[in-house]
């Protein structure tokens, strides 16, 4: 077991502080529930300032709209309380769905508008005359938890998500340096057998963070050098694999590698270990040998000739790549001072943010949570429960927070 380091400690603090300033000004403002306040305050809260920043607008939205969705249902549905939980069903099931279709932090607006709505309208279908303020109250706790701790978190202490992503993305650099320098050396049984599906898993996980970016005050500028940075490092390993086939070829089949091929090679890969510190010319040298290299294969080409010029090609995109890479982290880290070098690598699709869904998969969450519901205010009506509302309320809650895992039942 790991002790909590001072950061962690200091957003532990943080948390508490505002969630107890929440509890002050909702107890001092008569507020019906004010432990929602309270609880709020951990919902929203993040040890990052951006990321508390950019849940705490969304779930403010998410909130306005549940709301909006309950006073809607309620008065005209609550004489057929069955249609009214197979409505509210159906809007939580529906909302949850656009959710996960959108894991930006734009999707915590439909998250909370979707087990917004069941909190508030379900203890409704006893009063449905108090529906309006029952949903003020409810909106006006949850914003109020949702100010303290974005206030909180701005004012005492920030942490700001650029101190955190810089370090990540330099030792992403090394990383992969290291496994493209094992590669490219014809070494591919030398490396871990998940070193690259690690360092795909590292680019991917930085996504979070780069969506968050501009979230944070004083990054706008470096979340687009972090989000050009990520799109290249996704395309150098592809790139580095391809460039790893001819080689492979060469040593099995054709003799071994041309020694000129070989020594330039050798360079690259030293070029990639030095990282962010190599010289900017080093690049344009490297280039122009693998031009010469090229330049100096036979008229007529056989087999070993084409595989050389097919290494040659994807050595040069190594490079472009390898050069935009580490010019995007010098930039992230003077962002303040400067602007961007020019980047080299040109692509008619530059990894695009086309991402794959599973509507099969979201679809069977949503019905999920919509089906937990439905069933739940059932038996609540028939079995007569005093206390069943809140156990509607906590399926729609757990199915929401969980929906986005691979396997919520543990959870």
């Amino acid at each position: 077991m790991n002790l909590p380091g001072w950061r962690d400690w200091l957003y532990s603090a943080k948390a508490f502080t505002a969630a107890m300033l929440a509890l002050y000004v909702a107890l001092a403002l008569s507020l019906p529930n004010p432990y929602w306040s309270m609880a709020t305050v951990y919902i929203v809260s993040h040890p990052l300032s951006g990321a508390t920043r950019s849940k705490a607008i969304y779930r403010a939205g998410g909130t306005f709209l549940g709301a909006a969705a309950a006073v809607a249902m309620v008065p005209p549905l609550v004489q057929t309380r069955e249609v009214l939980a197979l409505v509210m069903a159906a809007w939580t099931g529906s909302m949850l769905y656009l959710a996960l279709l959108d894991r930006t932090p734009r999707g915590y607006t439909f998250m909370l508008a979707a087990y917004t709505t069941p909190l508030i309208g379900m203890p409704a279908f006893a009063q449905p005359l108090a529906i309006f303020d029952l949903a003020l109250a409810r909106t006006e706790e949850i914003l109020l938890g949702i100010v303290c701790a974005s206030v909180v978190s701005a004012v005492v202490f920030p942490s700001r998500i650029a101190a955190v992503l810089g370090p990540r993305m330099a030792a992403m650099l090394g990383d992969a340096a290291s496994w493209a320098a094992t590669v490219m050396r014809g070494r591919a049984n030398a490396a871990p057998p998940d070193a690259r599906n690690r360092l795909l898993a590292d680019v991917v996980g930085m996504d979070a963070l780069v969506r968050q970016l501009s979230y944070d005050a004083s990054s706008r500028r470096q979340a687009e050098h972090a989000r050009q940075m990520q799109r290249r490092l996704t395309m150098l390993i592809p790139q580095v694999s391809a460039l790893a086939d001819p080689l492979y070829a060469l040593d099995a089949h054709a003799g071994g590698v041309p020694a000129e091929l070989a020594g330039l090679v050798g360079e690259t890969v030293a070029w990639m270990r030095r990282g962010a510190d190599a010289p900017v010319d080093a690049s344009d040298r490297l280039r122009a040998a693998a031009e010469r290299v090229e330049a100096a294969l036979p008229a007529v080409w056989r087999a070993p000739q084409v595989l050389i010029s097919n290494a040659l090609v994807r050595l040069r995109e190594v490079v472009e790549l390898w050069q935009d890479c580490t010019v995007l982290q010098r930039a992230y880290v003077r962002a303040e001072s400067g602007e961007a070098e020019p980047l080299r690598y040109r692509a008619r699709v530059p990894a695009g943010r086309a991402r794959h869904y599973d509507h099969l998969l979201l679809g069977a969450s949503a019905f999920a949570a919509a089906a937990a519901m439905f069933v739940g205010t059932l038996l609540w009506i028939e079995l007569g429960w005093t206390d069943g509302t809140s156990a509607v309320v906590l399926a729609a809650v757990a199915c929401c927070f969980f929906a986005a895992v691979d396997d919520p039942a543990p959870l």
